[in-house]
């Protein structure tokens, strides 16, 4: 690690024989510490989370999820999620665990 004069760091990762790893190209970085940006879309997700969450249909919520996956980024994983999770809570706590 090799310090910058401005206080930062670079940080050189090598996998256990020494190359370097990297990023892939195109690759953006996920900051947790802020809030999820919620999707300019999001009506089909409600409306499948809460159909699935009405009909106690776990392997529903996972076959939507899966189809949208391709097309998220992290924020609207995060979002997706959250939603997931917030519909479940009360209605169905255990929707989506396994046994």
């Amino acid at each position: 690690m090799a310090a910058k004069g401005n206080g930062h760091y670079r940080i050189r990762v090598t996998n256990k024989f020494g190359a370097t790893v990297s990023t892939l190209a195109n690759q953006v970085h996920c900051d947790l510490s802020v809030p999820a940006v919620t999707p300019k879309q999001t009506d089909e997700d409600l409306a499948a989370i809460a159909r699935c969450v009405r009909a106690a249909d776990a392997e529903g919520l996972f076959t939507h999820l899966l189809k949208r996956l391709p097309d998220m980024d992290f924020d609207a994983f995060r979002w997706f999620v959250d939603q997931w999770a917030c519909q479940t809570a009360e209605q169905a706590p255990a929707l989506g665990l396994a046994p």
